[in-house]
């Protein structure tokens, strides 16, 4: 579309609402001032995007604002129902390159639950090189709450006892489906991250939210659709086309009601890693 205008990569850290009721945003590589919008679209949380709304000083609605706020956390679920907001975890990825033949599994992913409560999620990758093969190894809530550290700057030995622990508990895993790790191959290559904010363990009971009085919306992986309680990419692109529906629907209204607080429910068991395989 000649009409649509993308600018990437752009920091957006201000938002301020202009004279004439349009939203100026501020930022690096943003463009200038001369360049005003009718919507803004936030498909973020936390304390980045909590910042963001702050700078329009109360412009973008409390709707808004509380809709995106959040903690970090892994709570028991009936602790998790009781949330009236935006709960996230914090876990750890591992991924492992193997030579081709040292992994015997009787599947290609896998959610895991007990055990030593170390790895909740491992899948095999699509394998690109003959001879290697690689897994992604996902840590439980729990295990990355316990041994959380600064994710811009993990220490080495951190990182190296992670990794330890998840192959240690993928070992398990593949024992338990019965399967099994040829523990003496050599490691070709592994790179591990602290995912600090990684799957929501709450959602909301919307697709989306949009302030139709200051004409700010909010999508994202956490928002429900209908039934939908599972976070994933597909949600995400489900919330952003819902908000998109609803921008196109008010440009033709041009309403102007305020926003209704989203409300909060827990996320699916299976979007919390507890699933296949369950070790004992």
């Amino acid at each position: 579309d000649p009409d649509v205008r993308v600018v990437r990569p752009a920091w957006v850290a201000r938002m301020s609402r202009t004279a004439g009721e349009r939203w100026l945003l501020g930022g690096s590589d943003v463009p200038g001032d001369e360049t005003t919008f009718d919507y803004v679209v936030i498909s973020h949380n936390g304390k980045c995007a909590a910042r963001l709304i702050k700078s329009s000083e109360g412009a973008a609605g409390v709707a808004v604002e509380k809709s995106v706020q959040c903690a970090f956390s892994a709570r028991p679920r009936e602790q998790l129902a009781k949330q009236r907001r935006l709960i996230l975890s914090s876990i750890w990825s591992v991924g492992v390159a193997f030579p081709a033949g040292a992994v015997n599994a009787p599947f290609d992913s896998a959610h895991v639950s007990g055990g030593d409560g170390v790895l909740a999620y491992a899948k095999r990758n699509k394998q690109d090189v003959d001879g290697v093969e690689v897994w992604s190894l996902l840590s439980t809530a729990e295990y990355g709450k316990a041994n959380k550290v600064p994710q811009e700057r993990v220490p080495r030995a951190k990182g190296a006892e992670v990794t330890n622990a998840l192959l240690d508990s993928f070992a398990l895993a593949l024992r338990a489906s019965g399967g099994s790790l040829d523990e003496s191959a050599e490691i070709l290559s592994s790179k591990y991250q602290l995912w600090g904010a990684a799957l929501p363990l709450t959602v909301t009971r919307e697709s989306h939210l949009l302030d139709l009085s200051t004409r700010v919306g909010v999508c994202g992986d956490w928002m429900g659709t209908g039934d939908a309680r599972s976070p994933s990419a597909q949600s995400a692109v489900l919330s952003g086309e819902a908000l998109a529906d609803a921008v196109a629907a008010n440009l033709a209204s041009d309403d102007s009601k305020g926003a209704r607080y989203v409300k909060w429910r827990t996320a699916t068991a299976s979007a919390t890693a507890l699933g296949d395989i369950l070790l004992v």
